[in-house]
């Protein structure tokens, strides 16, 4: 079991909703095979944990500078329910449905999976058809805010390097480096 279902299995122990009422019988609902396994969405080795965080909040409609976490910002319906170190937690609801998700923030990635549910047929091999897709949806979500804090941080970067080229001009224009140097310097830099 990896470090990951770990934590989701405490999250099931110590969640309010039980797992008995978790499995609770929908009518006229169909199931399919539960996906209990991590997600990985990898990320830019360019991209901090704050940043994967940040990028985790505005796919659930939160700004990662906001000061209270009670207000929150509904993007369809996901939302943002509570958090751990390098953990968000998620949940959706529509109508008597409840669908839990931790996301989990690496230096390498993010990983996705399913903790927790009401009334989604949930049993140790299924769950309610629509599940995985509201997973999905969340999946993808968080896929569009890294790829977006990805650019961000490119275009910042790429920023840096057109100031220091501006800079080496600078040096090379006032005589402080020679033409060698400078073609040194600007090689290195890019």
């Amino acid at each position: 079991m990896s470090k990951f279902s770990s934590l989701c299995l405490g999250v099931l122990l110590l969640s309010p909703i039980s797992y008995s009422s978790a499995s609770t019988i929908v009518e006229g609902c169909t199931t399919t095979p539960a996906i209990y396994h991590e997600q990985f969405i990898p990320t830019n080795s360019n991209m901090s944990k704050a940043d994967k965080r940040s990028a985790v909040l505005r796919s659930l409609g939160m700004s990662s500078s906001e000061e209270s976490f009670a207000t929150h910002n509904f993007k369809g319906q996901w939302f943002y329910e509570r958090e751990s170190e390098s953990t968000i937690y998620a949940g959706y609801k529509v109508r008597t449905h409840y669908l839990s998700v931790a996301i989990t923030y690496t230096d390498t990635g993010l990983s996705t999976i399913l903790c927790d549910s009401l009334n989604l047929k949930q049993s140790k091999s299924s769950i309610h058809r629509k599940a995985p897709q509201w997973k999905g949806t969340l999946d993808s979500r968080i896929r569009i805010e890294e790829g977006k804090q990805s650019l961000i941080l490119m275009n910042e970067s790429s920023n840096d390097i057109n100031a220091n080229i501006k800079a080496l001009d600078l040096l090379m224009k006032n005589n402080y480096i020679n033409k060698e140097e400078y073609l040194k310097i600007k090689s290195r830099i890019k």
